[in-house]
Parts: structure tokens; sequence; C-alpha cells
């Protein structure tokens, strides 16, 4: 018997409605077949307070985790399965500026300019400092450890 995870998915959005294709791959996400998993869908929060109100939600909900997806995102049916067999407290999906340098949204602190500095990508798991959100799997005990705001 698996022990069932439960996984708040966080859709921080300010707008009414969702694009058709983020939409669609929404509803091909694909969840891991060796865990039974619980979940619940949580939209439409006003963007400065979204991703506390999320967590939030997820805590009281008893989530082990919280996958927030950004809402102008399109995504493979294999996202969260491919997050969550890291198991890792906190992981992301590499994204890119929808804008022109489409930079990868992964930096490293630069100690010396006191900034941060754009990593190049190359394959696999990387290690940094900030990333974007876009898609993004973390446990909630991180969040357990931190005094509020989280963000």
């Amino acid at each position: 018997m698996y022990k069932t995870t439960k996984i708040t998915i966080g859709i921080p959005t300010s707008g009414e409605f969702l694009h058709r294709k983020f939409v669609q791959s929404l509803m091909c996400l694909k969840f891991p077949q060796y865990s039974e998993i619980d979940y619940n869908v949580i939209t439409g929060y006003q963007l400065p307070f979204a991703r506390n109100r999320i967590v939030q939600h997820a805590l009281e909900m008893n989530s082990d985790y919280v996958f927030f997806i950004d809402a102008d995102m399109v995504f493979g049916p294999d996202l969260l399965i491919r997050l969550f067999e890291r198991k890792l407290p906190m992981v992301n999906a590499l994204a890119f500026r929808r804008t022109s340098p489409h930079y990868p949204t992964i930096f490293k602190w630069d100690e010396e300019n006191k900034c941060y500095e754009t990593v190049a990508y190359s394959s696999g798991l990387l290690e940094v400092d900030a990333t974007g959100m876009a898609a993004h799997l973390i446990n909630t005990e991180v969040f357990k450890k931190m005094k509020q705001p989280w963000y």
C-alpha cells in the first residue's frame, strides 16, 4: 500500500481567465504512479499576495507539497513526475524569459559585484541561488520552518 501524498497545485494569477494552452497542459498533467496522490487546485488570488495565500491554504489542507505553476506556461504531461522524483525540498523546472534575450531564469549570487548573474545551462539538475518560479515544487516542511510572509 502506498502512502498518500497531498499536493496543492497553486496557480498565482490575477486574471479572470486561463489561456487555453495552459489549461490543456494542466488537464494532461500526469501524477507519480507509485504514490497515491490527493491534490487540490488553487487559483485566482491577486498576484502580490497569491503565493502566500496558496501556501497558507496548502498548510491548512495538510498538503505535503505546493506545486506552483505560472498561468502563462505550457508544459509536458510528465512535469510533476520529473520534479517529484527528485525528492528534494525545492525543485524548479527550467524556464526561459518570454522576451528577448531568452536566457534561462536561473541565477548564482556574484559576491564581488553584489548581484545575481544568469547561469549558463547545459543539462541536468543544477543548484542555483535564485530562480524564476514558473513551475516549482516545494515540500511544505520548508514553509513550516520559516516565518511569514514566505514571499
